[in-house]
């Protein structure tokens, strides 16, 4: 919520921004979904989710560790359930060696890694859903589904998202139209819209199939699974990939997705011998340190749109 507060003023809404932050706020607060997951984010969660996933066969970094911070809702206010939008953050542990330029921050068995060749062409028509649509419609069934197999780390993804995607109608009226130094905001956030809304029409159409786990789908949770693809999706190129399953493809990596962004930094990633591989190129990064990574080198108009944040 912070970012959106930032973004707006650095859009020349400096005025309507603490307005706009409370209104975003009200809205996610009160949007709970019942095919999302429950609840925020936790350490308890985090911690059985890096289980499941050493079980499954990932790694970490031994001097990584992924960590949860809380921001509290109001002045300085401390009680338990008024803590809202956690972050997650991996860090060097404070006891642990440096992380040291060309090591590998995490590997993530393919096995575990969701494309859209998850979702079958009986199930939804090939000709109709194009690769994204396809990895949004299988987000949004199996996070609905308490027997998923991905169960916690559907548990460990974000409940709200920061995006234009998610303002009202009002909120997006105060993104800028002007050409700025952050681009053409309003004009990337309608064509982002533009596209969900395809989504959410194609899904609309289906006819109830016994293939399909739920019949239907509410707007709420449509939007969300298109949001944690386009916020959290990876895009393995061709040339770096031994499996034509994730070739030139979106997909979701669990373990590899809690890195948060900073432009400067980078970063391989491949996908060889059955793992995703994500290695940094930064320099050492020493104990109590946060590790970055650098998501996309893109405009700050798409950046806002995407993810949410302007640097």
């Amino acid at each position: 919520l912070h970012s959106v507060q930032a973004v707006m003023a650095r859009l020349g809404a400096t005025v309507v921004a603490t307005a706009l932050l409370v209104s975003v706020l009200a809205c996610s607060l009160s949007a709970c979904d019942a095919a999302r997951p429950k609840g925020f984010v936790t350490p308890k969660k985090v911690g059985r989710f890096m289980k499941w996933f050493r079980e499954e066969g990932g790694h970490m970094h031994d001097s990584l560790k992924v960590v949860v911070e809380r921001m509290p809702l109001g002045h300085g206010s401390m009680i338990e359930d008024e803590f809202v939008h956690p972050q997650v953050r991996v860090v060097v542990k404070d006891d642990g060696q440096a992380v040291e330029k060309g090591q590998v921050l995490v590997k993530t068995p393919a096995h575990l890694i969701i494309h859209p060749g998850l979702v079958s062409d009986s199930k939804l028509p090939q000709q109709d859903f194009d690769d994204k649509e396809r990895l949004a419609y299988f987000v949004a069934e199996e996070a609905r589904d308490v027997s998923s197999q991905w169960r916690r780390y559907w548990d460990v993804l974000p409940r709200e998202f920061n995006t234009p995607l998610h303002y009202s109608s009002e909120e997006r009226s105060m993104l800028s139209d002007s050409v700025t130094q952050y681009g053409h905001a309003a004009m990337v956030a309608r064509e982002e819209r533009k596209a969900f809304d395809a989504f959410k029409a194609k899904v609309n159409r289906l006819q109830p199939s016994p293939l399909r786990k739920f019949d239907s789908y509410s707007v709420a949770t449509l939007r969300w699974a298109w949001s944690v693809v386009t916020s959290r999706g990876f895009l393995v190129p061709h040339a770096l990939t031994d499996d034509n399953s994730f070739s030139d493809r979106p997909c979701l990596v669990p373990g590899s997705d809690f890195f948060n962004h900073r432009s400067g930094r980078k970063k391989v990633i491949r996908v060889k011998d059955g793992l995703f591989e994500m290695q940094s190129l930064q320099k050492d990064i020493g104990p109590g340190k946060e590790v970055f990574v650098n998501y996309h080198n893109m405009p700050n108009a798409w950046l806002l749109s995407l993810y949410g944040f302007v640097p």
